[in-house]
């Protein structure tokens, strides 16, 4: 409920990242992303499901710069993600970017980025969720994100 709360602040992210970073299986990781597509106040699918909440909730709108900090450590760690739960992560980044503190945030585009870069297989069916993403940033990496999200 953190991750996908506007509450986040810094020293909550920081700690979060540092625990995905030190001390969570890896195999748990799609589950935290999962949960940080849940919607504000909605619930993360059991522990170890692996399943994601469906596409058309309210997720990452309700994201800070706190919030994508934790998201993109996850995404670091490389956890296996199908196409699904890349197109969930997809559609959050999407509806997040419509907040203009994220649409100008560096850390935003570099999640995104992440996203195309480390799952180009997976995420060429969310193609347009990315591009939607990339089209709404305003910051120095619209150019190279566009073109990164162009290429899948």
């Amino acid at each position: 409920p953190l991750l996908s709360g506007p509450g986040l602040n810094k020293h909550q992210a920081e700690l979060l990242s540092g625990a995905l970073k030190a001390s969570l299986p890896p195999q748990l990781l799609p589950d935290v992303l999962a949960a940080a597509c849940a919607p504000a106040g909605g619930h993360a699918p059991a522990p170890g499901a692996g399943a994601t909440p469906p596409a058309t909730a309210a997720a990452g709108g309700a994201w800070n710069e706190h919030a994508v900090a934790v998201v993109q450590a996850a995404v670091n760690a490389k956890p296996p993600l199908s196409a699904a739960q890349v197109a969930r992560l997809a559609a959050a980044c999407q509806r997040a970017s419509a907040t203009p503190e994220l649409a100008a945030s560096v850390k935003f585009a570099k999640l995104v980025l992440s996203l195309v870069k480390q799952y180009p297989q997976q995420a060429a069916g969310a193609k347009a969720q990315l591009e939607a993403a990339a089209a709404a940033c305003r910051c120095f990496m619209t150019r190279p994100l566009a073109a990164a999200v162009a290429r899948l």
